[in-house]
């Protein structure tokens, strides 16, 4: 019988879907995971986080998919206790303007934590947003962004962070204070401003006092960490925010909870299995950016737990796997997935670990080095964790090979899983007849969606965030100008005449079915594209576009194309129309002065020009809409350049995306095939935008897009009699 069909792991997923439902659950205390930050305060999982932890502990193989991140920011008066004294968090800022964006300071500032100095990391700048502001009985005040959390005193006497948003008259608030001191300096009180001054002051000194207006009363309270304090007032307004990052356990200056990442629902679980099996062993495969981020988390959240990073040459990673190996305490080992491929010969003996999968797209492809790899090390360990915010990019099939490494036997055989969840067709491929997946049925969808949801739980951030405005999609559609149609015509033909600027004359170009489909997605962008002159039906509806139903707006214009970039900048330069560029051509500091200047409020740059290159780590956060002049082939792709707008500290109630489109061309086909992707992953994952659309239909996917939307093509300009 197969671990699969155990009753006893049934009535684990039982139990399990019971919990996926409940909202006031606590984490137990574990002797590895530190119960308190070095300030004292308590290190308290959130409910989805206390959720993701049961699934992995009382699951020997799961997949967790949780993406929530989460901004908490206060307002630039709230003051700050440093090594330069009691100062308002605005006044450290370094010169930061834009948006969502973190910058060093300009010069060294220390906090105070509980009495000892941390250096402060960074600043953050969060923009102008929606705020809380909460006042106690005894005149404290705190003003934040809605998710920013406070710690609450429960009716229970237990503590828990809660946002600000779900905050209600009265809620005790925890003040934190700390008890060593009972002297403080005492000035004459010239304001009320001054009087909020000095009761932050005395509190820092550990001395708690009643505020009414400029005069202050002081109370003598227990020699605890904390006092209570009741919310006797909530307001709401909107102001500029600010956060500062600190060299501390709790990251944030304020405390008031940790930073919401799977890292910490793996190592909350490990933590509670090293209580019962200290002589557990666990492995880490990430990508090669997160080596040291996991064993910074590591020393952040836990005691007593070795990490072992495998870098450098083979000679020093020989080195980490030996004291590895040797090491009889608790430990971790924490690996790249090529390094993993590269020191195969090392791992293929580790037997009976924990094997932690982050970014477990890696092995999605089942014919890769990286996912015979995984699964070997999967196979031969007890428990197996995969983190990934989706588990499918483009193809359902991604899904299965994830699952093949993560839960072995959940999933059938290549060739049986297509017949059992895919469209699929069989195509002569030489002397052999080969199965390839066109689509899939909306019940097979659901069916896969049961399949795998006792072993995934996943939370896509919008679910959170609240504030992420939603978005609306709109299909503009443009049509040819007689070059285009005649251009159009030419590259589905085989043989497509361009001019060559060397010798000045037309030449013939021979087009293959691969050339054509890029060939026809240049002209229906612009005949200048393929080297000829003449007009873009698409251009003259973007302008239109810019001038009446988004006049005023900051708007972003994406192109898989430089040199359709190229051509809408000059476009839009000679409309008077200010814009600026983020691709793949501009230096460092081209492209920083670019976003600058988009996310400058007061700035009149209204449009900014991306390509790929600008589909990461780019915030832009302040444009009302993003257009498509076309679109991306990858399901991913698109998410990432919409992700640039639609960002926590966007000013909008709602952002929309617009797509150009000329019917019956490329345009549709491209669309179609990053429609179903889109569907695809929706129908799986659930929800990853916030809108307000919904599909019924048969969702297709190709193994030869290329091939395929070339036939489609040839058959639009039948039908068109192009």
């Amino acid at each position: 019988m197969s671990y699969l069909d155990d009753p006893k792991l049934q009535q684990t997923i039982a139990k399990l879907k019971e919990i996926r439902v409940r909202t006031e659950l606590k984490a137990p205390p574990s002797k590895i995971l530190r119960t308190t930050m070095s300030n004292g305060r308590p290190l308290t999982l959130r409910n989805y986080q206390v959720q993701g932890i049961m699934h992995l502990l009382a699951m020997p193989r799961f997949v967790l998919g949780d993406d929530t991140g989460l901004g908490k920011c206060v307002v630039g008066d709230t003051l700050v206790n440093t090594d330069k004294g009691l100062v308002p968090i605005s006044s450290l800022n370094p010169g930061v303007e834009i948006q969502d964006t973190f910058a060093p300071l300009s010069e060294p500032v220390n906090v105070i934590v509980r009495g000892e100095e941390r250096p402060i990391k960074s600043f953050y700048y969060g923009g102008v947003k929606p705020t809380i502001k909460i006042k106690t009985r005894l005149g404290y005040e705190i003003e934040g962004s809605q998710v920013h959390p406070v710690l609450v005193r429960q009716s229970d006497g237990k503590e828990d962070w809660v946002k600000l948003s779900d905050l209600k008259d009265g809620d005790f608030v925890c003040l934190d204070h700390v008890a060593s001191h009972k002297q403080a300096l005492l000035s004459q009180i010239e304001n009320e401003v001054d009087a909020k001054r000095q009761q932050v002051l005395l509190l820092t000194h550990g001395i708690v006092s009643s505020r009414q207006g400029t005069d202050l009363f002081y109370i003598e309270t227990e020699d605890n960490h904390y006092f209570y304090d009741p919310i006797v007032s909530i307001s709401h307004d909107e102001k500029e925010v600010f956060d500062i990052e600190v060299d501390h356990p709790e990251h944030s200056f304020v405390g008031n909870g940790i930073t919401s990442h799977n890292t910490l629902q793996a190592i909350s679980a490990l933590s509670y299995l090293w209580d019962k099996y200290p002589e557990t062993s666990a492995v880490i495969m990430t990508t090669k950016s997160a080596l040291n981020q996991w064993a910074s988390e590591f020393d952040k959240f836990t005691t007593g737990v070795k990490c072992f990073v495998v870098s450098g040459d083979k000679k020093k990673r020989q080195k980490v796997y030996d004291d590895y190996f040797a090491h009889t305490g608790l430990k971790v080992l924490i690996m790249g997935y090529r390094t993993a491929c590269m020191d195969f010969e090392t791992l293929q003996n580790l037997k009976g670990h924990v094997q932690i999968f982050d970014e477990a797209t890696a092995f999605k492809n089942d014919s890769t080095q990286v996912h015979q790899v995984c699964a070997h090390l999967s196979g031969a360990a007890q428990k197996v964790w995969s983190l990934s915010a989706t588990i499918i990019k483009n193809r359902l099939m991604e899904a299965w090979a994830i699952y093949r490494v993560t839960v072995p036997g959940l999933m059938p055989s290549k060739n049986v899983f297509m017949s059992n969840y895919c469209i699929c067709v069989d195509k002569q491929i030489g002397r052999k007849r080969i199965k390839f997946v066109v689509g899939h049925r909306k019940s097979d969808i659901e069916a896969f969606r049961i399949k795998i949801d006792p072993y995934f739980i996943g939370r896509p951030k919008h679910e959170v965030a609240q504030e992420l405005p939603p978005l609306t999609t709109k299909r503009i559609e443009a049509p040819l100008s007689d070059v285009q149609i005649s251009k159009y015509k030419e590259a589905l033909s085989g043989i497509l005449e361009k001019y060559d600027p060397t010798t000045g004359e037309m030449t013939e170009k021979e087009v293959t079915k691969l050339t054509a489909v890029m060939y026809c997605q240049q002209i229906v962008n612009h005949p200048e594209l393929v080297d000829i002159k003449g007009d873009s039906g698409k251009l003259e509806i973007l302008m239109e576009l810019l001038e009446e139903e988004l006049d005023g707006e900051k708007v972003i214009i994406f192109s898989r194309f430089r040199k359709m970039i190229d051509i809408l900048d000059r476009e839009l330069t000679a409309k008077g129309i200010k814009c600026v560029r983020i691709t793949g051509g501009e230096k460092d500091d081209e492209r920083k002065k670019s976003q600058e200047s988009f996310q400058d409020e007061k700035s009149d740059v209204r449009v900014v020009l991306i390509t790929m290159a600008a589909a990461e780590g780019v915030n832009l956060q302040l444009a009302k809409a993003v257009i498509f002049y076309d679109s991306p082939w990858s399901a991913g792709d698109y998410l990432q350049i919409i992700g640039r707008m639609i960002r926590i500290g966007s000013i909008h109630d709602r952002v929309y995306c617009y797509h150009l489109v000329c019917p019956k061309t490329v345009d549709d086909r491209v669309m179609k095939a990053l429609h179903n992707k889109m569907d695809l992953i929706e129908n799986v994952l659930g929800k990853r935008l916030k809108n307000d659309e919904e599909s019924d239909k048969i969702i297709g996917v190709s193994d030869n897009e290329l091939k395929d939307i070339f036939n489609d093509l040839v058959e639009d300009a039948k039908e068109n009699g192009r």
